[in-house]
């Protein structure tokens, strides 16, 4: 999720707009991006930034594909009652699955998790039981 908000050039406009946005404006023309050298910076050194875009699609793809096929279809990973794990999961997922940027901009691991339609169900039922308000 940060690499792909916070990397890749064609998301980080959006990035920077909600983080920075409504900084004064001397800090917003330094502030951003001394803040995303910082967070490229650590990437890298998780080992993490050290692949290519491809590669890295690729190894959210296998994440992916692993949940997809841990939740096949229950309602939730362990069954029907939600659990810790539950909770986990969902909050990375819906990074990608939930989250919607005001234009309508979905990245290309937006896109992919949105391919896992279990995963998409996962989330809304998520959603819908602690967040009915949305």
């Amino acid at each position: 999720m940060l690499y792909s908000r916070w990397v890749m050039d064609e998301s980080w406009p959006f990035t920077n707009e909600a983080f920075f946005g409504s900084l004064p404006v001397p800090l917003r023309w330094f502030l951003p991006n001394i803040i995303r050298k910082s967070v490229k910076k650590n990437l890298h050194g998780q080992g993490v930034g050290r692949h290519s875009p491809e590669e890295i699609l690729a190894i959210s793809d296998k994440i992916l594909a692993s949940l997809s096929t841990l939740l096949a279809d229950k309602n939730f990973f362990f069954g029907d009652t939600y659990t810790s794990f539950d909770a986990v999961v969902y909050s990375h997922l819906c990074e990608f699955i939930s989250v919607r940027f005001d234009n309508g901009f979905e990245s290309k691991f937006t896109k992919n998790a949105k391919r896992y339609q279990n995963l998409v169900q996962f989330c809304q039922r998520i959603e819908d039981k602690f967040y009915p308000e949305k």
